[in-house]
């Protein structure tokens, strides 16, 4: 459907596979770098994120165009100078699935609490079941 939307004509060049591969392994190395995973668990939990998402392709095209090399805005010429900042990746990924238990998946009683009703539904059910007992943080 994105295609035929004119704002997204470049979606087939912007989200090719070589691109979500560089953005996966972005978002992978900070992820495994705040929660202490290896990075092929990291890797595995940020693929599982994007693709429980509503709109994983809309999600990594605006990933993309914001992160990415290729299309991260380039600063002006000769102001500066010095060496091109590589793109950074998203800093956080909020309420990503993983491999780590429930504090890594970062869910807290306090986010449950926080939650409306009707979007209970997206607290996985382990967790869930964890916070009815009173023992999530």
């Amino acid at each position: 459907m994105m295609r035929l939307n004119p704002k997204y004509e470049d979606v087939d060049e912007v989200v090719s596979q070589e691109h979500f591969d560089d953005m996966v392994e972005a978002m992978a190395e900070v992820y495994a770098e705040r929660t202490g995973v290896s990075k092929g668990e990291a890797v595995m939990a940020v693929e599982d994120w994007i693709w429980s998402q509503p709109n994983p392709y809309k999600l990594m095209y605006a990933q993309i165009k914001q992160y990415h090399p290729d299309y991260a805005k380039q600063p002006p010429k000769g102001g500066g100078g010095g060496p091109k900042e590589p793109a950074k990746a998203p800093s956080s990924i909020q309420g990503m699935a993983g491999g780590g238990g429930a504090d890594a998946a970062g869910w807290t009683a306090a986010k449950i609490d926080a939650l409306p009703e009707d979007e209970l539904n997206k607290v996985p059910r382990d967790i869930y079941a964890l916070y009815l007992q009173g023992k999530l943080k």
